[in-house]
């Protein structure tokens, strides 16, 4: 794959593959059981039995080079299970799968699977930076895969690929795998094999026999919906009841009912960048009565009397008049499902139907835009997403939080240059905080609390001193 999309997931190799600790795939793409999917014509393979009656009272280690079976991985991010043959259990060598959501969004991921040309016996659990980089400098790219929405052609979909991470694929390079669910999937071939000479003979010999299989994996693969995967409009439009900040009933079909678009902006108090825009908000929102459109807040985290208060002290210390709020309400999080981005702004008609994707970050000139592409029916433009929003405190902040919005202490964040990474914990206000100058970097949670699922996503910092909030699932 296109080199910079690789050095995206390096780290997540070298640390998945440390995990492992074993010549197999990493825990990023475990089996759903806890132990390999065998099928039932496996078990009754000679070599099983021959393995156990021989080793029976020997004290022997009988293990031939098929001694793994065929392992089912099922990356559930992108949408893709795969069956790695014995050829790919049995390694000298590792082979890691990792995927990411590109946009952020659910409309585009990628996953690619690499070879790692060490001997892992060789490292101890925690090792140091230049074993790190031996892992780094030894990675091979066997092959890349992309996932889609929208019917999209290979042109558009490297059209959206070089928007979204600066590089230079072209349709050519991109060949049609399958198509599920409204997904589009697509191998490329531009994959980064730039490392391949640092490989030793055994290294390079067996990566040359999993490459020269990998056409017949991808061919046998399994392609569905990605878990992640953006939501599709619901054409019946939304349909709630809850109160706003002075305690009226609300029901969302009158609420959309009196403007032609409305906007549903989903803030936080503890929110910066949210805080920040609500007084042009507030004017925007005067101005829009003009176009018969509006704006309503709906605050996550107001959940009893003082938060509420301090709620409405954010808005109701501007010049212009403070718009319709709304308290959350039971779905809310699943209505507006924000991807752990603060703040969010859905689109939504007279109906409730929710009419463009929607806009992450605190972006007021985009959301006049969007307002006029809807008033003037034009197509709706594509929103670059970001999970990071730029601040004045000349550091860059990961505040990790759970999906109830309470900060998660003890989350292990990963943060890297191109050529380098350091590590911080978040606090008991859910933040590490690192001073590095100003810059494009990657983020990772690289280890989660009891009671968290892990978040194997890769993120990436804006290039200027910002804040990034990452939301972790309990388990």
């Amino acid at each position: 794959m296109v080199k910079i999309i690789a050095e995206k997931l390096t780290v997540i190799v070298v640390v998945v593959a440390l995990a492992a600790g074993i010549a197999g795939c990493g825990d990023k793409d475990k089996p759903k059981t806890e132990e390999p999917v065998v099928t039932e014509e496996e078990t009754d393979n000679d070599y099983s039995d021959e393995n156990e009656d021989e080793s029976e009272g020997e004290g022997e280690d009988n293990t031939d080079e098929y001694s793994n079976p065929e392992m089912v991985y099922e990356a559930d991010s992108i949408g893709m299970t795969v069956t790695l043959p014995v050829e790919y259990t049995n390694t000298i060598g590792s082979v890691v799968l990792t995927d990411t959501d590109l946009t952020g969004y659910g409309e585009l991921f990628y996953a690619e699977m690499n070879y790692i040309g060490v001997h892992t016996d060789d490292y101890e659990d925690e090792i140091s930076e230049e074993e790190a980089a031996a892992y780094g400098s030894h990675t091979v790219q066997l092959f890349g895969v992309f996932a889609i929405t929208g019917d999209r052609s290979a042109e558009e979909l490297a059209a959206v690929v070089n928007d979204e991470t600066d590089s230079t694929i072209e349709a050519s390079d991109l060949t049609l795998l399958a198509s599920e669910d409204g997904f589009d999937f697509y191998e490329c071939s531009v994959i980064d094999t730039s490392n391949y000479d640092n490989l030793d003979d055994e290294f390079k010999a067996e990566y040359d026999k999993l490459f020269a299989l990998k056409d017949d994996l991808l061919k046998n693969a399994t392609y569905y919906r990605p878990d992640d995967a953006m939501d599709p409009y619901d054409e019946n439009g939304l349909d709630f009841t809850t109160t706003d900040f002075e305690g009226n009933t609300i029901t969302s079909r009158e609420l959309f009912s009196q403007h032609e678009f409305t906007m549903i902006n989903v803030w936080a108090t503890w929110c910066g960048c949210c805080c920040q825009e609500l007084p042009a908000l507030c004017e925007l929102n005067h101005d829009l009565a003009a176009k018969d459109c509006a704006i309503v807040g709906l605050c996550g985290d107001v959940v009893d009397d003082d938060s509420l208060d301090f709620a409405n002290m954010l808005m109701n210390q501007n010049d212009y008049e403070a718009y319709t709020n709304l308290r959350p309400f039971d779905g809310w999080s699943d209505m507006f499902d924000n991807k752990g981005s603060w703040p969010t702004s859905f689109f939504v008609n007279r109906e409730g139907v929710i009419v463009s994707d929607p806009i992450t970050g605190a972006a007021v000139e985009e959301y006049k835009q969007r307002f006029d592409e809807l008033l003037n029916d034009k197509e709706v433009t594509r929103s670059r997403r970001t999970n990071s929003y730029t601040n004045s405190e000349g550091m860059y902040r990961i505040r990790v939080i759970s999906e109830d919005l309470q900060p998660v202490e003890g989350a292990t964040v990963q943060f890297c240059s191109d050529d380098s990474c350091e590590m911080g914990v978040t606090g008991s206000d859910g933040i590490a905080s690192f001073d590095d100058p100003p810059g494009v970097y990657e983020v990772h949670v690289l280890k989660v609390p009891d009671g968290y699922n892990k978040d194997t996503s890769v993120y990436r910092t804006d290039d200027q001193h910002s804040d990034m909030v990452i939301t972790l699932k309990r388990s």
